[in-house]
């Protein structure tokens, strides 16, 4: 074999080992790809070709007793755009600040950011700084959530590959200011934050979906599949009666308008605990946010949130518990003009105190009466007494932030705790617990859970709401004997009859009954009784022997007693909603007057 074919042999086995070591590399490089990094790599082709989409499905509505909308959820567009896709950032920034009103500056340094850069300061352009990224690029970015229409025909007309518009939905309160506190409101992430959106957040909220969907080089899809199915949120039905309701709301905010600092309207239906309204004042416009911290106060239910001490409406109780201990009767005479305890706050002034009936005391609202019923019914009854109306408890209505009140613990109580209480002090209670308690006398002396559900939820939506939590709702129960909740009801027929301090309260064509109640307000600063400023009350219900509605009216901050200022809106409530009910009159609208005797004579 000369030189010149060694050569060449040579050549050939050293091609052939690159050869061989360069198939090894390859199938080395392959085995990594296709076997050791390949979930890795499939992963990553996968994102890039696939995109995964949020579906948002509409939130439940809250509909009335009627099953009219009180809230409901609309769908309307969003805009989200790629900032990798744009081709120019100028121009994006002038298209979307003009159509969506938005802040050039502000939308300009955003998009950098997604993309990952820094604006470089110019008011003419949008630029940014030089160099690389400082972090990783977004594929996504929202541009601005829940366009107007208006907004969204315009970004449509556009055609422009980079910009979607996704479907969200924005919560409506078709009826503006209409049971406001009730309703509450919802945050921009669809959370409720007040009122029933907040009470009932989790049976109202939906279950958002997520779609994949195929994406070309371009990012535009050609093919989805549901890959977790959404689900929508439960409607609830509710006892509102949006007709009591505006009723209730325009004679509070005339009274308050009027008289007093804020307050607000419970009505009751005392069968079955469904409130026909919950009105307060003022109020707000849910369909707006709350830009500070006054309009977020305006959120506050001031019926089911807020204690006061209730004062002489409170007496109803010692009277409750005096005639089921058997100590009194209607026609016991008292003398209600000797001071047992000493000057009690809020005493009335022109009362001829002495002896006179249980039935005149209670009309006349004379606090040694109620003092001197609270003792004879004695320390420990009337304390349980107080207790079982469900005072000093919540009601568990389906509403946040609900106050129990206060009734201090009977170990605590001083010597004359018992005179304070029988009068509205030293406790506190809400104008949902008189409504309460009014309709638990109304209803026999079993007591009323107070609901806003017209029915019962879902087996589910129970579900979602306790859990395995065993409900802590106090079960219903008799308070007093039917006999005795009868005697109490025909007592409190004298306040709204002549004589009575709560004549202005009595309905046209309607037999009712109720009790008036002035309590002056502690001034924070000195912690003593104001003077001239009262929680002035009255709780209502009607017709007397068959009672279908119960009315609780609070005023706080009143400048005059509740005879004069909530007395005459029980009345500008009850007269209205008992013709909406359907409730027939038992009393002729018109009493005919006396006829003259003729002198014969003459």
């Amino acid at each position: 074999m000369n030189e010149t074919d060694q050569r060449s042999r040579n050549r050939v086995r050293l091609l052939a080992r690159l050869g061989f070591v360069w198939a090894a590399l390859i199938v080395a490089r392959l085995v990594q790809l296709q076997i050791v990094n390949n979930d890795q790599f499939l992963a990553e082709a996968k994102k890039q070709q696939t995109r995964d989409v949020d579906v948002e499905p509409p939130r439940g509505a809250v509909l009335d007793v009627q099953g009219l909308p009180l809230a409901m959820s609309l769908a309307v567009d969003s805009v989200v755009i790629n900032p990798l896709l744009l081709p120019n950032v100028d121009t994006a920034v002038m298209f979307l600040s003009r159509i969506l009103d938005l802040n050039p500056a502000k939308l300009c340094a955003a998009i950098l950011e997604a993309k990952g850069q820094k604006p470089r300061p110019s008011k003419s352009s949008c630029l940014a700084e030089p160099g690389e990224p400082t972090k990783k690029p977004s594929q996504f970015m929202w541009v601005a959530r829940k366009i107007t229409p208006e907004q969204s025909a315009r970004i449509r007309s556009l055609n422009l590959e980079w910009i979607q518009l996704r479907t969200e939905y924005k919560r409506l309160y078709p009826n503006g200011r209409l049971a406001a506190q009730l309703l509450g409101g919802v945050h921009e992430d669809g959370k409720g934050y007040a009122g029933v959106e907040k009470g009932m957040d989790s049976e109202l909220s939906s279950h958002i979906g997520l779609t994949r969907v195929a994406v070309d080089s371009k990012q535009r899809g050609y093919n989805m599949e549901v890959a977790e199915p959404a689900s929508a949120g439960e409607s609830l039905s509710t006892t509102i009666d949006r007709r009591i309701q505006y009723v209730a709301e325009r004679a509070i905010e005339k009274a308050v308008k009027a008289n007093a600092s804020n307050g607000s309207i419970i009505v009751m239906d005392p069968k079955t605990g469904q409130i026909h309204a919950i009105a307060n004042y003022p109020t707000y416009d849910p369909n707006v946010a709350p830009r500070n911290d006054a309009e977020v106060k305006l959120r506050q239910n001031l019926a089911v949130e807020v204690p006061f001490e209730p004062g002489s409406v409170f007496k109803v109780v010692a009277l409750a518990a005096a005639l089921e201990a058997g100590a009194v009767t209607g026609d016991t005479m008292l003398n209600c003009g000797e001071r047992l305890f000493g000057k009690m706050p809020g005493e009335a002034h022109g009362h001829k105190l002495g002896v006179m009936t249980v039935r005149e005391a209670i009309a006349r609202s004379v606090n040694g009466c109620a003092i001197k019923m609270a003792t004879l019914a004695g320390r420990d009854r009337y304390y349980r007494t107080v207790r079982a109306f469900g005072f000093g408890s919540p009601t568990h209505v389906e509403l946040p932030a609900e106050t129990a009140g206060v009734v201090h613990p009977l170990p605590v109580w001083r010597q004359n705790s018992i005179a304070y209480v029988a009068v509205g002090h030293e406790m506190m209670a809400s104008t949902l617990q008189l409504a309460q308690f009014m309709s638990t006398l109304a209803n026999g002396g079993r007591l009323v859970r107070p609901t806003i559900l017209k029915k019962e939820l879902s087996a589910e939506a129970k579900f979602l709401r306790t859990g395995f939590e065993p409900n802590n709702a106090e079960p219903q129960r008799q308070v007093i004997r039917p006999e005795t909740a009868m005697k109490v009801l025909q007592i409190l027929e004298s306040v709204v009859l002549q004589g009575g301090t709560g004549t202005a309260a009595k309905p046209s064509g309607y037999s009712a009954g109720g009790k008036t109640g002035s309590a002056q307000m502690v001034d924070p600063k000195t912690g003593h009784y104001l003077h001239g400023r009262y929680h002035a009350s009255f709780m209502g219900f009607a017709p007397l022997n068959n009672p279908q509605l119960v009315v609780v009216v609070t005023l706080n901050g009143a400048n005059q007693m509740a005879g004069a200022l909530a007395a005459p809106v029980f009345k500008e409530v009850a007269e209205p909603a008992l013709r909406i009910l359907d409730i027939p009159k038992d009393l002729p609208e018109v009493t005919p007057a006396p006829k003259k005797e003729i002198d014969p004579a003459h």
